[in-house]
């Protein structure tokens, strides 16, 4: 990786082995440290390839957790493309990342909905649809077809604000609240799921009282 990545902040290397491990409280605890982590993450210092961390760890597949870090932490990073004129939302379509990573690179990135049009810059580069569409991934149809509504310029906006809208009305919801609260506290949720309130499951006895109930037949005979 050293012909790929230079700088002189001393947390670079540390991060592209914590992102090559694939460790999120490594990553976390790198980021934290540093006094510039967007700076880090986006690699302006000596990166030949104009290829960011973030574009790095969407291509080897890392956690979705590590990238949603990464991205709270430096959403600038997002409209940066690599070389070859692709941005990290192109290599999180190319590894199949699920309907709310793409969906969060998509409310975070500055650069919406300019990230899904034909850059001038990189005229060969595909746009995100074309990438889905050109069976480079390997998404089953219904998936497909979700996030492709998500990466066309032409229905991206509305969908976004209807599944936002749908969500935060969700968690105006008595229900759903409660379940959050109990998830905070690292509680056990309903029985029934996230968002429904259910009866809790019934006590088991321990084997202890089926001991004890043999003892009394017993002095009983």
């Amino acid at each position: 990786m050293s012909n790929l990545y230079s700088s002189p902040d001393p947390y670079f290397f540390a991060l592209l082995y914590a992102v090559q491990a694939k460790k999120l409280d490594k990553v976390t605890a790198i980021l934290d440290a540093s006094t510039n982590p967007c700076e880090l993450i986006k690699g302006e210092n000596g990166n030949t390839l104009n290829r960011t961390m973030l574009t790095y760890a969407a291509s080897i597949n890392v956690d979705p957790e590590i990238l949603h870090k990464m991205i709270d932490v430096c959403p600038a990073a997002l409209g940066v493309r690599d070389s070859a004129g692709l941005t990290p939302l192109h290599w999180a379509l190319f590894n199949e990342y699920e309907y709310d990573t793409i969906l969060h690179m998509l409310v975070k990135d500055p650069t919406y909905p300019k990230v899904l049009e034909k850059n001038t810059v990189y005229p060969t580069a595909p746009t995100p649809l074309d990438f889905l569409s050109r069976n480079y991934t390997k998404y089953n149809v219904k998936d497909k077809e979700r996030i492709r509504l998500l990466v066309d310029v032409t229905t991206s906006v509305p969908e976004i604000v209807r599944v936002m809208s749908e969500r935060a009305s969700k968690r105006r919801e008595p229900a759903f609240l409660a379940w959050e609260a109990a998830r905070r506290h690292r509680r056990r949720p309903p029985v029934g799921g996230e968002g429904r309130a259910t009866a809790p499951r019934p006590r088991r006895r321990s084997r202890m009282s089926f001991t004890r109930k043999r003892r009394s037949l017993n002095k009983k005979k």
